[in-house]
């Protein structure tokens, strides 16, 4: 299963929780919105849900990993 978002945390919840990072794209008129995509096994839908709803589990340092991963690769695009 496929799946992509623009929230910055919750991609880093995907990849914190298994899913594997493919991409990211830039929305064609507005070159400064991000839109980062994923795949895997993983349960997109559910932790979506989960992260809405403040009740998502996940490693606290393992996210901290995550984001500093994402934010190499958004600054590493421009």
């Amino acid at each position: 299963m496929d799946s992509d978002t623009r929230n910055f945390y919750l991609a880093a919840c995907y990849m914190s929780l298994g899913a594997k990072y493919e991409k990211m794209t830039c929305d064609e008129e507005n070159t400064s919105r991000k839109t980062f995509h994923f795949s895997g096994d993983t349960d997109f839908a559910q932790i979506k849900k989960d992260f809405a709803n403040g009740t998502l589990m996940i490693n606290a340092s393992r996210y901290a990993d995550c984001l500093r991963n994402l934010k190499s690769i958004l600054h590493g695009s421009e």
